[in-house]
């Protein structure tokens, strides 16, 4: 999933696009992560109050790997945009969401059981 014609603007805005539409179909609070990647160098993710760390990134070569939104039960990329249980997640976002949810305190459960 590489997004290079992302710009810092244009990832924000999808991310907070994310984060709104899985407030909606989940009522309960989430934030949005952008991971970005440059070269070999293991992958980044930023978070709310990260934006202009973002744009910098990317206007240094550091390339959109993902964009989504993540509460304590469900995520939500772009695409159909509907909110899943991390664990029926393709396997990128399904990584991606574990590493994000545990930088943010969040913890990472095995969620299968519960319906989206």
């Amino acid at each position: 999933m590489n997004h290079q014609f992302f710009n810092g603007n244009f990832a924000i805005a999808e991310a907070q696009k994310c984060r709104e539409m899985l407030l909606e179909q989940t009522g309960s609070k989430s934030t949005w992560c952008i991971v970005t990647k440059k070269g070999f160098w293991p992958a980044s993710y930023y978070f709310p109050g990260d934006e202009d760390l973002v744009r910098e990134k990317l206007t240094h070569g550091h390339e959109v790997l993902l964009v989504f939104a993540f509460g304590p039960r469900h995520v939500l990329a772009g695409g159909d945009y509907q909110a899943i249980d991390p664990e029926s997640a393709q396997k990128l976002l399904r990584r991606y969401a574990r590493t994000a949810m545990k930088e943010k305190g969040l913890g990472y459960r095995r969620l299968s059981r519960i319906t989206t």
